[in-house]
């Protein structure tokens, strides 16, 4: 008995999965039923949850008030990529894939790791910057279960125009993820 207690105890700080609150919302569009998962995401001050764009695109997206998607600096969105739709078998597998989309469409932007805040371990979380050419983007990627058992690939990402424009709403994206852990 206390070696399956110990077991257990081990395989419960082994496992790199963290618990996801995802939004399920249905909708119609073109005459049919669609469906949109995302993180469950708490309000920012100064920036709105915009719902047309996050319909359209599938992902929560948040823009600095007083603007729209089409003319604001920066946004922030989260995905929730349902692993059953996916062929990946790890975060690791995602993200190398991600990485590789990006540089097909942006071949000579810089990636690099970011150290996330202490409040986001790293063992749970990965977390990129994609600088270059008026591209100015963090992603926070982790590897998530919902309360059903259902597993996704969570993206957080800020995307800005400019690196001033980044460095500005790097508090916000903090704030937003913080928000999201409690």
């Amino acid at each position: 008995m206390k070696l399956l207690l110990k077991i257990l105890i081990v395989l419960s700080f082994s496992v790199n999965i963290v618990n996801a609150e995802i939004e399920k919302v249905s909708y119609f569009c073109e005459e049919k039923m669609c469906f949109s998962w995302w993180p469950k995401l708490s309000n920012i001050d100064g920036w709105e949850h915009n719902r047309e764009v996050s319909l359209h695109y599938s992902m929560n997206t948040y823009i600095p008030s007083g603007y729209n998607f089409s003319n604001a600096e920066s946004i922030i969105y989260a995905r929730a990529i349902w692993k059953e739709k996916v062929s990946f078998n790890s975060l690791e597998e995602f993200i190398r894939d991600d990485i590789r989309d990006f540089r097909k469409n942006k071949p000579d932007v810089i990636i690099s790791n970011i150290k996330l805040k202490s409040f986001l371990s790293d063992k749970y979380y990965k977390s990129l910057k994609f600088f270059g050419n008026k591209n100015y983007e963090q992603v926070v990627y982790s590897d998530e279960k919902d309360e059903k058992g259902n597993e996704y690939f969570i993206l957080f990402t800020l995307s800005s125009f400019s690196k001033k424009a980044y460095e500005d709403s790097v508090p916000f994206f903090e704030e937003l993820l913080l928000n999201y852990k409690k």
